[in-house]
């Protein structure tokens, strides 16, 4: 399996795994939940298209046939010639694209961080985000122990790590829109949770939604923080306040995930690769040695090694009697 195979196949399990949760899990109270899906499915995409299962193989191979070729034309000239050099191909391109958006990504990120670094050493005022177990919230604030615990929150379930996750998976899947989703959606969960901690430590819900709308002129400082005043987050937040609790059959819907693991290992496992290598073997091939009687079993993976028996493990046995040299 080659990169871009195995990169087509972790973003098309990432895009499944999100419809999943889109269609069942996203208005479910179950923010721990839920965000424990985010996370493990977008890992397990990464892991899954590397895991082969031999006894699904299995289910795929076609029942052994036996034959013996016979090729006995002792007139016939083979010639093996490199590869001509067609310039550059539109999979160099392609990759060339990759590769030079992700690096972009990257030194903004880069750049992010060193914002960050300006925006906790600052001493603005109106500040309230955490960043790991960095928590900085503006003393002159309004119901500032609420949002202290609401920060803390954020903290002690180390939700930096998971937007960094995301902002790593964002550059080496820039191009799947399911990754931009994913990093939206796990935002909003680690805002639920801590918005529900807050209220549990004793506030009213009607005055945490006054304290969220008083300050909705507020702008995030920054994409990698966890930042209480977060305007684009205001409206879904407020509505998560008053929403019922889910009801525990909910909790069904998230066992139905592993019947939908369980067939991305199928299709991983029943996918075969089609690549086809060009080798180049005339400098290693002796014009002046006639090419021996081989027996070869055939495998999906080949290594060839001159003048020597080969041998493979696939169902057809192919005998080759040939005569002549190779030009």
């Amino acid at each position: 399996m080659n990169w871009w195979h195995y990169l087509i196949l972790a973003n098309l399990y990432l895009a499944m795994f999100y419809g999943f949760y889109l269609l069942l899990l996203r208005k479910e109270t179950y923010f721990m939940l839920n965000r424990v899906y985010l996370v493990s499915a977008a890992i397990l995409s990464f892991f899954i298209p590397m895991i082969q299962s031999e006894w699904v193989q299995n289910l795929f191979i076609t029942q052994k046939v036996q034959r013996t070729i016979y090729y006995l034309d002792p007139g016939s000239i083979y010639q093996v010639s490199p590869q001509a050099d067609q310039g550059f191909t539109m999979a160099q391109f392609f990759t060339t694209v990759y590769w030079a958006v992700a690096m972009l990504l990257l030194a903004r990120l880069f750049y992010r961080f060193v914002k960050l670094k300006r925006l906790i050493q600052s001493e603005e005022n109106g500040q309230a985000f955490s960043f790991f177990g960095r928590i900085k919230v503006d003393e002159n604030l309004p119901e500032k122990e609420v949002i202290r615990q609401h920060e803390q929150l954020h903290a002690r379930h180390l939700h930096s790590a998971d937007v960094l996750l995301f902002e790593a998976l964002t550059i080496l899947n820039w191009f799947n829109p399911a990754i931009y989703l994913y990093r939206k959606s796990i935002k909003h969960n680690h805002e639920f949770m801590a918005d529900q901690n807050a209220i549990s430590f004793g506030a009213d819900k009607s005055d945490y939604a006054m304290l969220l709308l008083s300050q909705q002129m507020g702008v995030q400082p920054n994409t990698l923080v966890n930042s209480f005043f977060n305007q684009s987050l205001l409206k879904q937040r407020i509505m998560m306040l008053h929403k019922n609790p889910s009801k525990k059959s909910a909790l069904l819907k998230y066992g139905l995930s592993a019947p939908l693991f369980g067939l991305m290992l199928v299709f991983t496992s029943a996918t075969v690769s089609r690549e086809k290598t060009i080798l180049k073997i005339t400098a290693q091939i002796n014009s002046d040695e006639p090419l021996r009687e081989v027996a070869v079993n055939l495998t999906p993976q080949v290594n060839v090694l001159p003048s020597s028996p080969v041998e493979l493990k696939l169902p057809i046995t192919i005998t080759e009697k040939l005569k002549g040299k190779v030009v």
